[in-house]
């Protein structure tokens, strides 16, 4: 029989054999670190150590950014200082069944069918190529390109303070490539802007009534993913779908909810939820039945976007009072109603999301209640209107409102220079023009325009799917085709 280390061993040298190994063993380095957001002090330690391995000085910031420098190749000296950009930390989220603990393991890697994945956690590809890509640039000896800054962020899946806390000293460069994107045929230069409202309050509570049954509603298996990247593809989230669910069945049963709960992260769309209640014992048969209704609804709306969405009743057993009725009533229909998902389209870019909000997060037990939204949009104002429709929703409910620093939205340049290079260069090597595009994701590019003005930047990177799930996965000839593409981009700035 196997140990966990003989077979993460066993993935791990399969994971590094493949091309280009030098990528591949520095991204299998670097997932054999935690790094969840918040909590990035053993991988900057790492990025530390790897550049003084190499011979090369690494300079932190106040809050964890880490900077590393290094000289032109020959012939290059005179060209534009390049910065090399990618954040250290990610999402960290597993399967319900997976046993796994991110404070301690490294993510189990594997490759199948050309394409590499994890063992029913998240994969850390997002950002974690990005940041091998850089190491291995950092490393290499023969490559050519001109002066480099290798800038490594934190936090930025929880509200991209790292960016936001830069000074405006720490750089020197007037170029930056953010290896950020997930599509390799795409080349990023503008993005969404965002705001997460976080929500707290304390309801009455009341006994449970004699004579009830317990039981759990489990909602699982659903899609999930990015709540910038796909909100559009309007999959289910757990949260929304049980609480309009209850809202519906309230108005048909006596119900005593215990405690709700679901999600995990703001900026991901949550695949789990569940429901602890009590039903008078003479309406379990109707209760059972009204269940099995709303199953079969659910799993008919979501066949397509979350073909193994999995409803589950069950009786349990559990200590503690109960929700009061007259406020579960206003609490079910707040959740339900409040926005959730695609809100608008952008008003001059049709194809593109322009006003959207996740529901990432609810806490409900004991009395208190918490909820994290995270709207995404290009305009301020609209952004603020939405935060503005959020409190309005929960100031029934006596909710207190904490907004938490949101981040900006990042304006296209048409004329940008390294867009001009970009494209041409891609048109080069593949033969074909690449997309260029504007996303309703984050990207820190928004806030370096605004603490750095005169940057001329641009994003891209291989093609990652399911980003923010445990389905995350990035195909290995993507990483190829990203890399023969950025070693040839840096080799060709000249001016």
């Amino acid at each position: 029989m196997h140990t966990f280390n003989q077979l993460y061993f066993s993935v791990l040298k399969q994971i590094q054999e493949l091309e280009p190994t030098a990528i591949w063993k520095n991204f299998a380095l670097l997932n054999s670190v935690p790094r969840p957001s918040h909590k990035e002090a053993r991988v900057i330690q790492f990025i530390k150590d790897f550049a003084q391995k190499n011979g090369l000085n690494a300079v932190t910031d106040s809050v964890g950014n880490v900077l590393v420098q290094k000289a032109a190749s020959k012939g290059k000296e005179d060209a534009p200082t390049v910065i090399l950009q990618s954040h250290l930390d990610m999402v960290h989220q597993k399967n319900k069944d997976t046993e796994f603990d991110f404070s301690t393991q490294g993510i189990c890697m594997y490759e199948e069918n050309g394409w590499v994945k994890a063992k029913g956690t998240t994969l850390g590809a997002d950002n974690g190529i990005g940041v091998a890509a850089a190491m291995t640039i950092l490393q290499a000896k023969y490559l050519i390109h001109p002066p480099l800054e290798c800038l490594f962020t934190v936090n930025e899946e929880d509200g991209m303070t790292g960016a936001s806390c830069l000074k405006n000293d720490f750089l020197k460069g007037s170029i930056l490539i953010n290896m950020d994107s997930e599509r390799d045929d795409e080349l990023t230069i503008g993005c969404a802007g965002g705001l997460v409202s976080d929500i707290t309050g304390s309801y009455p509570i009341e006994d449970i009534r004699p004579n009830s049954v317990k039981y759990e509603v489990s909602l699982t298996g659903l899609t999930g993913g990015h709540s910038g990247v796909d909100i559009h593809r309007n999959r289910g989230n757990s949260i929304q779908i049980l609480a309009e669910i209850f809202s519906c069945l309230a108005q048909e049963l006596t119900i005593q909810i215990h405690s709700f709960e679901g999600g995990g992260l703001n900026n991901a769309i949550p695949r789990e939820a569940k429901i602890k209640l009590a039903i008078p014992r003479n309406a379990c048969e109707s209760f059972e039945e009204l269940f099995l209704k709303f199953q079969s609804q659910v799993k008919r709306k979501y066949h397509y976007t979350d073909p193994s969405l999995n409803m589950t009743i069950r009786k349990t057993e559990f200590e503690g009072e109960a929700m009061n009725e007259q406020f579960q009533s206003r609490f079910l229909t707040t959740v339900a109603s409040c926005p959730n998902g695609v809100y608008k389209m952008h008003t001059e870019m049709s194809y593109l999301v322009g006003l959207s909000n996740n529901l990432g997060i609810a806490e409900v037990s004991d009395g208190k209640f918490h909820f994290v939204y995270l709207s995404r949009g290009f305009s301020e104002s609209e952004i603020q209107d939405m935060y503005i429709l959020i409190e309005s929703h929960f100031e029934r409910l006596g909710g207190h409102i904490n907004t938490l620093e949101g981040y900006p939205s990042w304006s296209p340049n048409l004329d940008s220079k390294i867009l001009k290079k970009a494209k041409f260069i891609y048109k080069q090597l593949f033969d074909e023009l690449p997309t260029v595009q504007t996303i309703h994701a984050g990207l820190e590019c928004a806030i370096f325009a605004k603490t750095y003005p005169e940057l001329d930047m641009i994003s891209f990177g291989p093609s990652i799917y399911q980003p923010h799930s445990p389905d995350e996965t990035v195909k290995v000839v993507s990483v190829q085709k990203f890399w023969k593409y950025l070693i040839a981009l840096l080799e060709n700035i000249n001016d």
